[in-house]
């Protein structure tokens, strides 16, 4: 390492002077985040017009140097017209806005027609995608698209992509989460542009035949089907094929939730959805092969057309995912703007980029993909030259390895407050893993992508399989050695909003310090920096631990937390899968919120013993009533419970049950017969009870 001269620091100078874009696009991001987030819907159509003519005027007047001020005017009227555009993107991205969209006319169960528009996905006991909407009823000319759920045990056949369904169905709107830090689905799919969805059973499917005609993005998607039920047809295992599949086609629908964790713990998820890695290698590929073929300057645009149809159709064929998008549309314009001999900086390119993909779609900024991919490949610009003159290597091995680590380590630096937002972890040795795992990966999906092209050749598929197979073995073998390795994750990190916020002005303040050397962005990161610090201390020493009991919304019998200090008591039924499934969804995010350290399980078995039906939990007495504690025990003389959690209820045996039964608050369980609710709701009097709470609703939160 060497010391910096001022030639050297020129590298630091501001982007947002160099990259006029920059501003322009980060207004009009400002634009999509506060309609997209708030839910605040204008047409400002015409207001964009005005706003354009009087931006061109000023734009002109500003060249003939009028004034100052003028200028000023006219910098504060480009940002103004930016957030406004952002406003009206998010307004034109929903097509549920629109006259024509289905939902207007699709009132109870009707029939109607749709076509499948992605590989159906199985989930539990269904298969999932999304599907156009071509008609509803007599009509036609509708739009829109919508999830549908397709009950797999009622089909023998299998459902493909473009498959046209006729179908009589109840369109309903997905629930809003009942549980707190439970996942909002409700959201995911609002901002995928899918606001209703259906169930089909058998009875509701009518016909069911391919789309005769296929437009250029069906068609290649239709081929991306075939391909993946190609690749099936090998001998590969379950976790084999799952990474061959997110590898080659950005498939990632069969990876199992325990390999995806692996690949998580350390660091190197990215590889297993396609990426600007993997089209940085069919670019650099496809780039060498022309200029071997035709290394003639003049030919450049033909090259351009060549990389970007090649580009464009690998990105079809592999889901059209953000990240991907992100990348074939970077690297499309940087040839673009090569072939023309125009020199373009990548962060000209970067924000072009971005400009391009939010006014195609503006929901891309809510996308968690999109954010990490945008992110990352910030850091890689940014940083990852500043780092490179830091160091002088004399061999070229040693900066091919420090151009490789650097990149990692720049790549993170953006990529950590909102690593540590979503998922609540973070890699320890991310360097080493990235490392080395990303030169495999990369080894492994070209030995893909050949056994792609070569499966139908009989002796050379095969052999080509061998190679492929056992290499994927390989580069899961070696992710599963780091993730077992001590210390390789850091899990249950507290990071909410406000970290977030705080981390992010840590690494704009430090950016800015190295820009322009000022001290005052030092002194607000330290301060920021202190703040978190300070946060956890109180949060530690200083604030009361949490003593509460919450009841949670499920549809498999009681699920229920005790958080006492940094314990936590949890009650499930043993016959119930729900603590797996609520363990991946929520229960981690309310343990992480308070700062529990220590998980006892407490399985909840049903018997005709009434002593198997009562609890002491947190202090207080809970019994649990069903169908066999009912119709079996008899109680003779009044018994008083704190809780009463109720799962079954009849006005035959139940009437002179709960005669003895005690107690101020019932809680309703949330599969319980529906019109039993409602009798208990409109008689709970009867019941000696002071409260009525359904878990149909939402969970129910006692603190002590």
């Amino acid at each position: 390492m060497h010391q910096l001269t001022n030639k050297q620091w020129e590298i630091w100078q501001p982007q947002y002077k160099l990259v006029p874009l920059m501003r322009s696009v980060l207004s009009l991001m400002l634009g999509i985040f506060i309609s997209g987030y708030f839910n605040l819907y204008f047409n400002f159509l015409y207001l964009i017009i005005i706003l354009f003519f009087i931006l061109g005027l000023t734009h002109h007047l500003t060249k003939k140097r009028i004034s100052e001020g003028l200028k000023v005017f006219y910098g504060i009227l480009v940002f103004v017209f930016f957030f406004v555009f952002g406003f009206q993107l998010i307004y034109l991205s929903r097509s549920d806005l629109k006259s024509s969209y289905f939902g207007n006319f699709w009132k109870g169960k009707m029939q109607a027609k749709i076509q499948i528009m992605d590989i159906p996905k199985s989930s539990n006991s269904y298969y999932i995608t999304r599907a156009k909407v071509l008609s509803v009823g007599r009509i036609s000319e509708v739009s829109g698209e919508l999830y549908v759920l397709i009950k797999s045990s009622d089909f023998k056949t299998q459902f493909k992509n473009n498959d046209i369904l006729e179908i009589e169905a109840q369109l309903t709107e997905p629930i809003d989460p009942v549980n707190p830090y439970q996942f909002n689905f409700k959201k995911y799919l609002f901002n995928k542009h899918l606001y209703h969805q259906i169930f089909i059973q058998k009875e509701n499917l009518i016909s069911k035949y391919p789309k005769s005609k296929l437009n250029l993005y069906e068609y290649i998607k239709s081929i991306r089907e075939k391909l993946v039920n190609q690749v099936k047809e090998y001998d590969f295992s379950k976790s084999e094929f799952s990474v061959a599949n997110a590898l080659l086609f950005g498939y990632s629908g069969d990876i199992s939730d325990e390999l995806l964790s692996v690949y998580s713990g350390t660091g190197v998820v990215h590889i297993l959805s396609v990426s600007g890695l993997h089209v940085g290698i069919i670019f650099l590929v496809i780039n060498f092969i022309l200029q071997w073929l035709d290394p003639s300057m003049t030919t450049r645009f033909r090259h351009f057309i060549i990389v970007s149809i090649v580009l464009w159709i690998y990105a079809m064929l592999s889901g059209m995912s953000p990240s991907i998008v992100r990348a074939v549309v970077m690297f499309s314009l940087l040839k673009l703007f090569d072939s023309i001999n125009f020199k373009m900086g990548s962060f000209h390119a970067y924000f072009a980029c971005l400009f391009v993909m939010l006014v195609f779609d503006a929901n891309y900024l809510f996308d968690v993909g999109f954010q990490l991919s945008f992110l990352a490949v910030y850091g890689i610009l940014y940083f990852q030259p500043k780092f490179k003159i830091w160091f002088d290597f004399k061999k070229r091995w040693q900066l091919k390895l420090f151009e490789l680590l650097s990149v990692t380590i720049a790549a993170q630096i953006t990529t950590i407050p909102i690593t540590l937002y979503y998922f609540h972890q973070f890699p320890t040795y991310f360097f080493i893993t990235n490392l080395v795992i990303v030169p495999v990966s990369s080894i492994v999906m070209m030995i893909g992508l050949i056994f792609v092209l070569t499966s139908w050749i009989p002796h050379i598929g095969n052999l080509i399989f061998i190679l492929f197979k056992y290499s994927i073995l390989f580069m899961n073998k070696l992710v599963s050695y780091f993730e077992m390795m001590p210390y390789s994750t850091i899990k249950g990190v507290y990071f909410d909003t406000s970290y977030l916020v705080i981390s992010s002005i840590i690494i704009i303040s430090l950016i800015f310090f190295l820009e322009r050397r000022s001290l005052v962005m030092l002194n607000i990161s330290f301060y920021c920096l202190i703040c978190i610090f300070l946060s956890e201390v109180i949060q530690k020493y200083l604030m009361s631990p949490a003593n509460s009991i919450i009841f949670y919304s499920s549809n498999e019998g009681l699920v229920a937390e005790h958080y006492e200090g940094r314990v936590s008591n949890f009650y499930y039924e043993k016959i119930s899968s729900t603590k797996g499934t609520f363990e991946k969804t929520f229960l981690h995010g309310n343990r992480i919120n308070s700062r529990i350290q220590v998980v006892n399980l407490k399985p909840v078995n049903s018997s005709i013993h009434i002593k198997d039906h009562v609890f002491n939990v947190g202090g207080k007495r809970l019994l649990i009533i069903d169908s066999m504690l009912i119709s079996t025990y008899q109680i003779n003389k009044p018994i008083y419970f704190d809780i009463v959690y109720l799962k079954y209820y009849n006005k035959r045996n139940g009437v002179s049950f709960f005669d003895s039964i005690k107690s101020g608050l019932f809680i309703l369980d949330k599969k319980m017969d529906y019109r039993a609710k409602q009798y208990i709701k409109n008689h709970y009097a009867k019941f000696n009870t002071l409260a009525v709470k359904d878990l149909r609703l939402s969970s129910y939160l006692i603190n002590l």
